[in-house]
């Protein structure tokens, strides 16, 4: 199962055999190494790293980012924003049982904790969900409730410390904080108007949904599926998020205008895939977002949306398989096709440039759809399952095991595949 010249099993996984150059049908690989095509200097962040072989990590920072006055100031306001939700749950919710003690809040909320936490999540849980756009994310300019979102997401995926336990026991009211300001955010705006302030609160949402969906907690989980999720839910359907798509033929448009067109579409399409998700886990019937309304493009290459700047962003249109990303089918196209009678192969339209990210979601939603019908309707979601060697069995349990785009996931999910 494991390369016998590596010294342990998790190096294994790491081994230069797994980190494949294309996975799946796609031309270019969502499966990079740890490095991000950005600098985390760029956006004001400690420089990070981390072994899983050892489970050390090695945080530097330098003197004035240790002293950020601004960082400070924000962090301050987040804690204030705190105490003053915590009085009004306390008056107006009889169920809110939550302690809250501000100067302990101060102490966790610290200008290290969060360039600790940022940082472990831009290495750590970026390739896996890479909702917010790394590249333009700015500490001192970012919405407090995505700064807040991003910072439990890496707190999660950071060395057990003190801090990063003590972090967990403010998870409930920054959900309430995270979706109050997605409450404000859509009073202020326009009617029907997308701005990056309302895109930026709903990654926020969706990252919170993320973080405590992890938890294992029952109270939690029947909250998000009983409120939070229906709110996305409406608001990205509202919005028409999941008709999204980016213009056809060239040039692909300026880079900001390509940055909010994504954006738009990974909102759509991960909230489609967390109603899916829940469908499949819980066995529940009739997922919020059903296939046939996801008609925007799959998300782009992360060469597209990783790209430092404008410039090697156009760079990167300029190679034809990564300006196909752009051009994709839609998923509801990809999973009524998966679903027909006719088949045009794996290497045929619409599925010669799916990525394995655009396969999983197929599935998922493939899956999630049939969970409308009774087992007499089985006999149709057979003929997908049989279309060549593409939706093979071993191939369905790569894509549904293997939902990030992590090196070690890959390596454990092909194991899995080839049986050695």
């Amino acid at each position: 199962m494991t390369d016998p010249s590596a010294d342990s099993m998790s190096q294994a996984f790491q081994s230069s055999s797994y980190r494949l150059s294309s996975i799946g049908l796609g031309s270019y690989s969502e499966y990079r190494d740890e490095n991000l095509a950005f600098d985390l200097s760029s956006l004001g962040l400690v420089q990070y790293s981390t072994s899983i072989v050892s489970d050390h990590s090695t945080f530097v920072f330098d003197e004035h980012q240790s002293h950020d006055q601004g960082l400070n100031s924000i962090l301050e306001e987040i804690c204030l924003a705190f105490k003053s939700l915590h009085e009004n749950l306390q008056l107006n919710d009889s169920s809110y049982t939550e302690p809250f003690d501000i100067e302990f809040a101060r102490s966790v909320f610290t200008v290290k904790n969060a360039r600790t936490f940022l940082s472990a999540y831009f290495t750590q849980t970026y390739a896996e969900f890479p909702l917010v756009h790394g590249p333009t994310f700015a500490i001192h300019t970012a919405p407090k409730s995505l700064l807040l979102a991003l910072m439990l997401s890496g707190a999660l995926r950071s060395p057990p410390q003190d801090d990063t336990f003590a972090i967990r026991g403010f998870f409930y009211i920054s959900e309430e904080y995270i979706f109050g300001h997605l409450k404000a955010t859509l009073q202020e705006r326009g009617p029907l108007e997308i701005t990056n302030d309302l895109l930026q609160a709903l990654v926020a949402t969706q990252q919170m949904m993320i973080v405590q969906s992890m938890m294992n907690e029952r109270r939690t989980r029947r909250r998000l599926l009983s409120q939070r999720l229906p709110i996305l839910v409406s608001v990205v359907r509202e919005l028409g998020l999941a008709r999204v798509r980016h213009p056809s033929g060239r040039p692909a448009g300026s880079w900001h205008e390509f940055i909010h067109r994504e954006s738009c579409i990974r909102v759509g399409c991960w909230t489609a895939l967390a109603t899916w998700n829940v469908c499949l886990m819980l066995n529940m019937p009739g997922p919020l977002i059903t296939p046939s309304e996801l008609t925007c493009n799959l998300q782009c290459a992360p060469e597209l949306w990783d790209a430092k700047d404008e410039e090697a962003f156009h760079v990167a249109c300029d190679d034809l398989e990564f300006h196909h990303s752009l051009e994709s089918a839609s998923p509801a196209y990809l999973v009524s096709t998966l679903m027909g009678e006719e088949w045009p192969g794996p290497t045929g339209a619409p599925f010669k440039h799916v990525p394995l990210s655009g396969l999983q979601q197929s599935l998922m939603g493939e899956f999630a759809a049939r969970q409308n019908f009774s087992f007499a309707y089985d006999s149709l979601f057979l003929p997908s399952l049989d279309h060549d060697d593409y939706l093979s069995a071993t191939h369905v349990s790569l894509v549904l095991f293997c939902p990030s785009s992590t090196p070690r996931h890959l390596a454990m999910a092909r194991s899995l595949e080839t049986g050695n």
